[in-house]
């Protein structure tokens, strides 16, 4: 699943390591680091987080409606 991970390096909940960690537990996390971001960069800048958030929704690619299985399955007659 893609996961956007916003952090700063004012944030003491956060540290450069433990989101370096959240982002090896997740294999589609992107972590996007910012000097003037804390803990609440999203009431603090909400300008600059909905621009990251819009760039990282605009690169991702839509999965399709359904897979082969799932057709598969609501197809299938017995």
């Amino acid at each position: 699943m893609p996961t956007l991970v916003l952090a700063g390096h004012g944030d003491a909940s956060l540290s450069e390591d433990r989101a370096a960690a959240l982002a090896a537990a997740m294999p589609a996390a992107t972590v996007r680091r910012r000097p003037g971001f804390s803990h609440f960069c999203h009431a603090e800048q909400p300008g600059d987080v909905g621009a990251d958030i819009a760039g990282f929704l605009d690169g991702l690619t839509a999965l399709p409606a359904t897979t082969p299985l799932a057709t598969t399955l609501l197809t299938t007659e017995e």
